[in-house]
């Protein structure tokens, strides 16, 4: 299916630095691409900021910046995700889909579907010589008063906490299914949940996802499994299955995941390849 740069849906474009190009949802968000230009061109946290990734060395950095001074409006607080482009293709080209500008798209893409997803605010490239796309980066809609499934599972597993938990991830596996979304790495920290105040069930990290022209009973199964096996060390092993056929049979994807069982155990121990969850449609 075609695929719309999601550049095409943040309307005011601007140059912060040479070489740092924006595009934003709008001009309430120039005087934070302003203080991400200099994130995006050290690729380390200022002081302001608090890093939730990366950010030695490594192909990605997370942080959460608060709004600046010279902001008159706006949310508290917003993360901004930045990607160093290291291979030459990514690096002249910036096409890979599994940096910025692939996520900026799928965030559009999966808000026209319905699918709970965060805003985009902005995103940027840094370019060098004009041409040479060295990083790119997103700023995206924050999320303070949340925890992620696997948070809950982990620390705070009683019966009804699990139950509370799963109920969650079963309503955003099938949001994805029904949406026609293979969100690739769908797992326990990339659904967050709401603490008291915060926002509703949401799905993050869309990076890589693929969206498809309709919904298919193997793509259910596939997240049903890949999701399965992420979280199995954290719950029991009954609750698990009755979990699997609950959401399978409601959706009339059969009561068993068949020969996507055995995904459940590898997923245990190690992520399939991306080329294997890329084709799964």
């Amino acid at each position: 299916m075609k695929v719309v740069d999601g550049r095409s849906r943040l309307p005011v474009c601007m140059q912060t630095a040479p070489g740092i190009r924006w595009w934003l949802a709008d001009e309430a968000w120039v005087p934070w691409a302003e203080e991400m230009t200099a994130v995006i061109r050290s690729f380390r946290p200022s002081a302001d900021c608090t890093a939730l990734r990366g950010g030695r060395g490594g192909p990605r950095l997370v942080v959460r910046t608060p709004r600046p001074a010279s902001a008159g409006v706006g949310p508290e607080s917003a993360i901004f995700k930045a990607f160093r482009l290291r291979r030459i293709g990514y690096a002249l080209f910036g096409a890979s889909r599994g940096f910025a500008r692939a996520e900026v798209t799928n965030l559009f893409m999966a808000s026209d579907r319905g699918l709970p997803v965060p805003r985009a605010y902005g995103y940027c490239e840094r370019r060098i010589c004009g041409v040479w796309v060295a990083a790119t980066g997103l700023l995206m809609e924050d999320f303070r008063d949340t925890e992620t499934v696997s948070a809950v599972l982990r620390d705070r597993g009683t019966p009804e906490n699990v139950a509370w938990a799963m109920s969650a991830a079963s309503e955003l596996i099938v949001a994805l299914y029904r949406a026609g979304c293979n969100h690739i790495d769908i797992h326990g920290d990339n659904m967050i949940l709401p603490r008291e105040g915060g926002a509703g069930n949401k799905i993050i990290d869309l990076t890589s996802a693929r969206f498809h022209e309709h919904p298919s009973p193997d793509l259910l199964r596939f997240m049903v499994a890949y999701f399965a096996g992420s979280i199995a060390r954290y719950i029991d092993a009954a609750f698990l299955e009755q979990w699997i056929e609950g959401i399978l049979v409601d959706c009339g994807a059969g009561s068993s995941l068949g020969s996507w069982g055995e995904l459940v155990t590898r997923t245990r121990r190690k992520r399939p390849s991306r080329r294997e969850r890329f084709a799964v449609e």
